[in-house]
C-alpha cells in the first residue's frame, strides 16, 4: 500500500507498508518512493525494515544525527537524517510496540506530492492525541488503530465507539477500503 490518508484538521499522511522505500529527488520519472523537492539525488538513501528495526543505507552523502554515514546503519527510535547539504529529516518510532515509524521533513523542503508526513507501516499504525501514536492527533480524545491481518488492512475504532464509515456505522475492526471516508463526531478522515 502507498497511499495518503487525508485527515481534516490534521494533513495528509503518506501510508506505505513495503519493506524499503526510496528516499530521493522529485523529478521527472522519479524513482523514489518517497520523493523530496530538494537538492539531491533522484536516489539519496533508502530504508528497509529488518524484523523489527529500521536500516537506513545511504546512496550518496548522508548523515545520522550529524555524523556522516558511509555504510548501513540501524536507526534508533527518534533520529535527524541529512540528505546531502540541506535536506532534513526526522525519523520517529514512537512506540516501543510497532515497528511502524514516521518520517517528517524538518527542512524547508516539501515531498512530492505535497502530504504531511511519510508514514513507514509494519503491522499496525496508531493514530490519537498521545505522543506514542503514529500519527498524533492532538484534538481527538482516544486512538483509532490501523493494522495488517493477512495482507489486508483493517481499521478498529477507539474501544466502545462506533464510526462512520461511508454509510454504515462500525464498531469493530472492518477493512480499509480507498475513497471510503472513515467520521466520528471527533475526526473525519478518507483513503486515497
Amino acid at each position: 500500500m502507498k497511499n495518503i490518508l487525508w485527515i481534516d484538521g490534521q494533513g495528509g499522511y503518506l501510508l506505505c507498508d513495503s519493506e524499503e522505500v526510496i528516499l530521493g529527488q522529485a523529478a521527472p520519472e522519479c524513482l523514489a518512493d518517497l520523493a523530496i523537492r530538494g537538492d539531491i539525488s533522484r536516489r539519496a538513501a533508502s530504508i528497509r525494515r529488518v524484523g523489527e528495526e529500521h536500516v537506513l543505507t545511504p546512496l550518496q552523502e548522508t548523515y545520522l544525527d550529524g555524523r556522516p554515514l558511509d555504510r548501513p546503519a540501524l536507526l534508533p527510535e527518534r533520529a535527524k537524517l541529512t540528505l546531502g547539504k540541506r535536506v532534513e529529516l526526522a525519523y520517529v518510532r514512537p512506540s516501543k510496540l510497532s515497528c511502524s515509524a514516521r518520517i517528517d521533513i524538518l527542512s524547508n523542503n516539501r515531498w512530492q506530492p505535497l502530504y504531511t508526513s511519510a508514514v513507514l507501516l509494519s503491522d499496525s499504525c496508531v493514530l490519537g492525541p498521545f505522543e506514542d501514536c503514529h500519527i498524533v492527533c492532538p484534538g481527538w480524545s482516544s486512538r483509532l488503530v490501523l493494522f495488517r491481518k493477512t495482507g489486508e488492512w483493517f481499521c478498529r475504532p477507539p474501544q466502545g465507539e462506533t464510526v462512520q464509515v461511508g454509510d454504515m456505522m462500525a464498531g469493530a475492526p472492518f477493512p480499509l477500503k480507498l475513497g471510503q471516508k472513515i467520521s466520528s463526531d471527533e475526526f473525519s478522515m478518507i483513503l486515497e
